[in-house]
This record gives C-alpha cells, structure tokens and sequence, in this order.
C-alpha cells in the first residue's frame, strides 16, 4: 500500500487506492462518517473543490487557469449563493466540439465559423420548442402576400453526399493501433447510414430568391434554410386562400356573373374564370400556365410584366373552357415575374413565376 501527500491536496488511499484532490479533511471525514461497504469504492479520482460539500470542484486544460477566467474548463457549475449543484459544467473559450474517432466531429458550437449550434447528424427527440413569448420579440408585423411568394417555391426530394474523412488520415505516417483499425469500419459505416435514405426540402439558392429571411450563410458561404420559420407563412397562405374562397362564394355581383354562362344560380356545369400557378416554377426551359374561362368570354390576353411593372409580353387566349399556354425560358431574361389573365377588360388574377438560367 502506497499513499502520497503534496502540499495537502493530492492523495492516494492506501486502503482502496483512491486518488483524492482537493479538500482532504473533507473527503476524510465524509469518508469515514459512512460504514465501510457503503463508501464509494468505484470512483477512481474524486475533485473536491474550496466550498460547502467540496463544490466548485473542476480540472482546467491549457493556458491562463485563472480565479475568474478559464479558457478550457470541466468541473461542477455554481450559481449566485449556490457552489454545490451537483451539475456538470463544460466550458470553452471559443466553444466545443463533441467528436469520435478523432476526426468525426458529431456537433459544435464554434462562434468563429457561426453563431449557431452545428449538428452533423439528425437528431430525435420527443418534442422541441422555440421560445416565442411576445416579450422576446419587437418591430411585430403581419405577413403579406403570403400565397403568391408559395407558389414560387419548388420543392424538391435529394440525397445528402458521403463526405465521410477517414480517420487514418489524422496518423500523418504513423501506424495506427490494431483496435483503431477494428473501430474505422464501424464509424465509416455509421457516417454512411445516417446519409442515406431520400430527404425533401428546398435549393437554398432557390428558396432565397423568394425568401432570404429565411435563408443563412455561414463564414465559408454554404447556405441553409430556417424550415421552422416557413411554418407561419404556409399558416398565412392558407388564411389567404381560405379568404378568397369565401369571399368568391359571397360574391354574386355583376362585376363576376356577366363571366358566367347563363344558369340559375350559377349551377352546376358552370366554367369559373380561373388562372393557375405556372408548372414547374421556378422553371429553366419552359413553363405552362394553366387557365379556365367561360364560352361567354368575348375577348382575353394574357399578359407578362416585369417586377417593375414593364409589360413584356402579350398572348391573345383563344382557347376556352380548360386550356394553358406555354411559356418559353429562351423567350425572358431570368428573373422574377408577373403574369395576369384580362377577360373582357377585367382581370381574373395575377400570380409570380421564376425563371433560373
């Protein structure tokens, strides 16, 4: 049995073999006040700290460990008036990061590269929530035009790249142990499953067109997209097309009826002028705007407008009852623009589309 004492704050138990740090009256009188099979003989190195019970205990890595000031710290957190806690407390300087196998870097928080927490897997959990108490949040405004900037969208389904970085490569020339060779398939296959399977989402290039709010780039230029914050706005569209549905059902005033075939009480088999979101949008090559007007329709163009309100196209609508009209990409710059249906000198609606070149 061998114990050891420096300066009264590093000991070796000669009965169980413990290493003891900190406070040794403490660790000795808490030790001996237990009977001898319920003292704790599983924890191999015990760090009492200067206050009640031994808290603020805690192991500080690299330079400048001072009073109030640590770059690199574990130990136990202590609150105002409060040192023993019993909570671990991880701390570093200009953030952390929890890896495997040496170079698989699993998450992080690094304020360098951005402000946010960074998770290289998906994550499961049973609920999550977003603080959004009125008292977090100022300069409050309603959406607007909500269900038009949708229809912009293009949803898309993708798979994520293996952009898995073996481990052996952190060797630089020295020869691995026998254990990390047996454990680099097991974190190569891990990297690889959690990338597989089909995903769906946006092109954050895409999405920011419409939405740049939403969309996030990080110091390195690599884009990603606020999926949460969509949520209000597919809420708001949905308020707006359920106010022009019941407004559209309201209506029974001249202005619409004259578009009408003639039937009592606009009954059944009767053709609503209608204009639909072109199909793809955004689109590359071409695009086909759907439309439906009534056989007592005498006269309808379609018109195309620039976002500054420049009108650069005009196609006469021949076509009645359910028809389209291509669109052609080689035709417009890209850009954003607005296409709207006139019947008979009045309009019947106006929606955006994209073009990406």
């Amino acid at each position: 049995l061998i114990a050891s004492l420096a300066q009264a704050q590093l000991k070796v138990k000669p009965i169980n073999g413990r290493v003891v740090i900190g406070d040794i009256e403490l660790e000795e009188q808490q030790s001996m006040a237990e009977p001898p099979n319920a003292r704790d003989t599983l924890t191999a190195i015990k760090i009492y700290g200067p206050k009640f019970n031994g808290g603020r205990g805690r192991i500080t890595f690299g330079d400048q460990p001072r009073r109030y000031y640590f770059n690199v710290a574990v130990g136990e957190c202590e609150r105002p008036n409060d040192y023993d806690t019993d909570q671990l407390w991880l701390h570093g300087k200009n953030g952390f990061y929890f890896t495997a196998h040496v170079v698989d870097t699993l998450f992080y928080f690094d304020p360098n590269k951005s402000p946010r927490f960074n998770f290289n897997y998906d994550i499961n959990a049973i609920g999550f929530f977003v603080n959004s108490d009125s008292r977090y949040k100022e300069n409050v405004a309603p959406l607007s035009n909500a269900l038009s900037n949708i229809a912009c969208l293009k949803a898309v389904s993708y798979n994520l790249k293996n952009n898995y970085t073996s481990s052996l490569d952190a060797f630089e020339g020295d020869k691995p142990g026998e254990k990390f060779l047996k454990d680099e398939p097991m974190f190569e296959k891990m990297h690889k499953e959690a990338r597989q399977g089909t995903r769906y989402g946006f092109i954050a290039q895409e999405l920011k067109e419409v939405f740049p709010d939403l969309v996030h780039s990080d110091k390195d230029g690599y884009l990603s997209v606020d999926y949460i914050g969509l949520i209000p706005v597919l809420v708001e569209a949905i308020n707006e097309l359920q106010s022009e549905l019941s407004e559209f059902k309201a209506k029974k005033s001249p202005q619409n009826t004259e578009l009408f075939s003639s039937a009592d009480d606009m009954g059944t088999g009767l053709v609503v002028p209608a204009l639909y979101q072109n199909v793809p949008n955004p689109f590359t090559n071409d695009t086909q705007i759907k439309f439906d007007l009534p056989e007592t329709v005498q006269q309808a163009t379609l018109f195309v407008y620039d976002m500054q309100g420049k009108q650069i196209k005009s196609i006469p609508v021949t076509e009645r009852g359910s028809s389209s009209i291509t669109i052609h990409g080689n035709e417009l710059a890209a850009g954003m623009y607005i296409y709207a249906l006139i019947a008979d000198g009045k309009e019947i609606a106006s929606k955006r589309m994209i073009l990406t070149k």
